[in-house]
């Protein structure tokens, strides 16, 4: 992620409480002095991840390191309508959500695996 995302201008960065999500945002925010907030996952995350982002970081880019089962549903309570499936097996997704005003919010699907040459 931090190779990708290098040079971008990130305002926050957000995870789970599991060592997986934790992990994959350190070097990028090492990189950016950024420390990530750690959200805990339950029957409302999603939902209160979206309303604090929307509270909290309008017009800012906010890097959020979620799951299969629950990065979806931040994109969702974001606004977002065609949020692809994440299969369980897959761990170097990167989606992009722009939310203009005015506009619907967009998704764009990235993969952020190993350079392949």
């Amino acid at each position: 992620v931090a190779r990708v995302l290098a040079g971008v201008k990130i305002d926050a960065i957000y995870t789970t409480q599991f060592i997986r999500t934790k992990d994959t945002a350190a070097p990028t925010a090492a990189a950016l002095g950024i420390t990530p907030v750690i959200r805990t996952t339950g029957p409302t995350y999603a939902a209160d991840l979206a309303k604090h982002i929307r509270a909290t970081h309008a017009g800012q880019m906010v890097l959020v390191v979620g799951h299969s089962n629950s990065t979806p549903d931040v994109m969702r309570a974001l606004g977002a309508m065609d949020v692809p499936a994440i299969p369980e097996t897959q761990y170097d997704n990167l989606f992009v959500l722009t939310d203009a005003d005015g506009a619907a919010p967009k998704v764009v699907a990235l993969r952020f695996g190993a350079v392949v040459r």
